[in-house]
Parts: structure tokens; sequence; C-alpha cells
């Protein structure tokens, strides 16, 4: 990715270069979207586009952050951001260990964790009972 394409002006991050990083786990991927002080998308990475493999067990291993956040670390240096905010998608497992561990081995500071679950209305069907 050449420089002169990527436009900082367009982009806001406060005085003191805070971002966001929402993090969503899928039944087959993880994805880790980085945005600005005013929710507008930087970048967006998955493991499947970050080379993790082609399975779904390994796109979805808590081994795959360590290699989305290596591809994220050029956005973190370009745009000098330092502290970030994360929002989670899901419940917290074995990937937010990782997640952290990985960003704080960069030297970024986390400032604050958020949970965003989706609710579902009515939920779903129950399964059907096994007949014997």
């Amino acid at each position: 990715m050449r420089k002169d394409l990527i436009k900082k002006e367009h982009f806001f991050f406060g005085s003191r270069r805070i971002a966001f990083l929402i993090f969503n786990k899928t039944h087959s991927n993880v994805f880790v979207t980085l945005v600005d002080y005013k929710m507008k998308v930087i970048v967006c990475k998955n493991s499947g586009a970050c080379n993790v493999g082609s399975t779904k067990k390994k796109k979805r291993a808590p081994q795959a952050v360590e290699s989305i956040v290596k591809e994220l670390s050029y956005f973190f240096k370009i745009y000098q951001i330092k502290v970030l905010d994360i929002i989670f998608r899901f419940r917290v497992t074995s990937h937010t260990l990782i997640l952290v561990k990985e960003l704080s081995s960069l030297g970024i500071v986390i400032r604050r964790f958020m949970q965003r679950l989706r609710i579902g209305h009515n939920g779903m069907r129950g399964r059907k009972l096994r007949r014997i």
C-alpha cells in the first residue's frame, strides 16, 4: 500500500489519538474493524484475508487473532494510534486474552472494554424432541 493513497485528514482521532476496535466472531471467521472516534471505518480485517488458513477450524482459532493484529499494526503506525476502546460483539473468550496480549506488546493502551451483544427479539425455535 502506497503512503500517498492514505489521507490522514479524513479521520478524526481526538487529541489523545483514540480509536475504536470492533471485534466480532462468527461461526467460521473472526472480524476486526478499526474505526475512528466518529465511528468511520478505517480498515476491516478478518482471519480469512490474513492467510491464517482455509479451513473453518483454523480461521476461528484464537491464534488467528495474532495474525490479524500484525496486519493492523501497520495502520496503528500510520495513524499514530496510541489508545484503543475495544467493542466486543460476542461473549468474552480466549480470543480476548490473546487480543489484549498482542496489543500490549505493540505498546497500545486499552482504555476500556465494551460489550454490544445482539439480542434476538424472540429467539430461535427450540429443537424437536428425540423420538425413540
